[in-house]
């Protein structure tokens, strides 16, 4: 995990890449500390590298994060260092998602806020993605009313 403190480093060893993601789900389906942790981590860095792109704009890595974030049995730390990695991912990537992975993520991400305790810092990171998607959308109307 330390080389994704680097996003350059990260993205010369091929961690930004597609080939990574079947990995990072993986990773991301333990639950013990000692592995969840460093993936959160690692996976928070990424997200804020342009060479991390593909794995971020992905709806089937934003999915096991978002699933990982509202699970009792994920630690609190590994929550909030997720939840900060799908802030950062859809704020850095939000116009590189499709149309559709957006509209996915947006009503995701409206779910995991409605069981949430709404002063936690997951909390609080998840709200400023929904919010960024929600401004994307009404973006795209405001152009959609505008052509016609």
């Amino acid at each position: 995990a330390d080389i994704a403190q680097d996003a350059q480093a990260a993205a010369a060893a091929g961690l930004g890449d597609e080939r990574s993601l079947a990995d990072f789900n993986k990773l991301l389906q333990v639950d013990a500390l000692d592995v969840s942790f460093p993936t959160s981590s690692m996976l928070s860095s990424l997200a804020d590298s342009p060479q991390a792109a593909s794995c971020f704009t992905n709806e089937s890595l934003l999915s096991t994060m978002l699933e990982k974030v509202q699970s009792r049995a994920t630690a609190a730390p590994v929550q909030q260092q997720l939840a900060q990695a799908v802030s950062t991912a859809i704020k850095r990537h939000a116009d590189a998602l499709t149309e559709e992975v957006s509209a996915k993520m947006l009503s995701t991400l409206t779910t995991a806020v409605k069981g949430m305790d709404a002063n936690s810092l997951s909390y609080e990171r998840l709200q400023e993605a929904r919010n960024v998607l929600l401004e994307r959308r009404s973006q795209a109307g405001a152009a959609n009313w505008s052509v016609a």
